[in-house]
């Protein structure tokens, strides 16, 4: 599993004692004829459902993105360095007992693929995978990605391979597609891009930081901290500031609010419209990370950092996902993780 950096691309509450908020309920809306993450026309009888995780670097009271996923070069804060999004996935969900085919476009606000699957007509911020067909129930074969001994992997841009990663993404809820000969549970995706805007200002407050949120619209859900300290994980838990509100976030944080943190960042997943299997899917893709000191890849560890959610047209900023026929509804989730450094 992979880990640094940013989505900017492709792709985070009060002092005083912890509380864990309810389940975040906005961010997988579903889109109209006219969203800008559909082709116009009329809805097909289909739904797309999409996770990942942003990495953004804090360093030096400036915004940083690290040099590429999991090798990072020493910090410029005057220079603009990569950002990156994590592990994007996009799952179908058929409404009707007949094949449907479908073409699919990712496009970047900025920066290229650095890697994607099934093999699919790709340019530096465009990657097509056309007459996408899918057919119900899930796939019941093997899954076909490369192996991490594979020419593919050996040739990854930056060095890392997250489609040797790809079999533990696998969600039973969603259906089989059929791309260029290869049946597939899913589609993925991974970017890198320029420096980018941080949709919340992070300023140091006190021993902890505040965090206001000037522009973001629509955002919802919980606001983690996380430090990872030694062989320990501590955490605390807030709720993300609404437009033109803020937020203290102390630094002290405890042992015993990791398991509210797991089950807040649970919670909104499932509440932002992801499926069980999806959901799942990103818990084994991050959770060992985030909370259990799992391996980053190769990464540099992230020892303390803020997690939230961002809402549908932030998401879009970074990576628009373009569908045609348009589906009756989008689910977009996308983590994003700030490192504050330390």
């Amino acid at each position: 599993m992979r880990r640094p950096l940013p989505l900017a691309f492709l792709l985070l509450a009060g002092c005083g004692s912890p509380a864990e908020p309810a389940p975040a309920s906005a961010g997988g809306e579903p889109v109209s004829s006219t969203s800008p993450s559909a082709t116009s026309g009329p809805a097909a009888g289909y739904t797309a459902h999409e996770w990942g995780l942003v990495d953004y670097v804090l360093s030096s009271g400036s915004f940083e993105l690290a040099a590429g996923p999991g090798r990072p070069g020493a910090a410029l804060p005057d220079v603009p360095r990569p950002m990156q999004t994590r592990k994007p996935v996009i799952y179908f969900h058929l409404a009707q007992p007949e094949s449907l085919r479908v073409d699919v476009t990712v496009r970047l606000g900025t920066g290229a693929f650095a890697e994607h699957w099934p093999p699919a007509s790709v340019s530096a911020r465009e990657l097509r995978w056309d007459a996408v067909e899918l057919t119900p129930g899930p796939c019941r074969a093997p899954l076909e990605a490369p192996a991490r001994e594979s020419p593919a992997c050996r040739d990854a841009p930056d060095g890392y391979c997250e489609l040797a990663d790809l079999g533990a993404y696998r969600a039973p809820e969603a259906v089989c597609a059929r791309h260029d000969g290869r049946n597939v549970p899913f589609l993925f995706y991974r970017g890198t891009g320029e420096r980018g805007r941080l949709p919340l200002v992070v300023a140091p407050h006190g021993d902890g930081v505040r965090v206001r949120n000037e522009s973001l619209a629509g955002a919802r859900g919980p606001l983690l901290r996380l430090i990872r300290d030694g062989e320990s994980t501590r955490a605390w838990v807030g709720t993300l500031p609404g437009p033109s509100e803020a937020v203290d976030v102390p630094r002290a944080s405890s042992v015993e609010a990791v398991p509210n943190a797991r089950a807040a960042l649970s919670g909104a997943l499932r509440g932002l419209g992801l499926e069980e299997g999806e959901a799942r899917a990103f818990e084994r893709a991050w959770f060992a990370e985030l909370f259990e000191n799992g391996a980053s890849g190769g990464a540099p560890v992230v020892r303390d950092a803020l997690i939230f959610f961002l809402p549908r047209e932030a998401i879009d900023e970074l990576a628009r996902l373009e569908l045609s026929p348009p589906p009756r509804a989008v689910v977009r989730v996308m983590a994003m993780r700030v490192d504050l450094g330390g």
